[in-house]
């Protein structure tokens, strides 16, 4: 591949995402959060999609194997969130 084809490549798939799974004393807590600071998922990205489909086989895990009696999502705004 040129080293053009690689850079576009790369520009088309998106920023990267990463899904955290924390335990707490409530149950599981699953993340989501994409590299941009707001994702236009009406038209994901690649690495968006990918993302949302292994974020949604994890919540479905975790249905699977606990007895699950609620679920909350919660949208952060950037200026919640807090770096570690």
């Amino acid at each position: 591949m040129a080293e053009n084809n690689v850079e576009q490549w790369l520009a088309d798939c998106g920023k990267p995402a990463t899904i955290t799974i924390l335990p707490t004393k409530d149950g599981i807590q699953l993340a989501l959060r994409f590299g941009e600071e707001k994702a236009n998922l009406e038209k994901p990205t690649m690495v968006q999609g990918l993302a949302l489909v292994g974020c949604e086989a994890i919540r479905k895990a975790i249905r699977d194997q606990l007895d699950v009696r609620s679920e909350e999502v919660v949208r952060m705004d950037a200026q919640d969130q807090k770096s570690h």
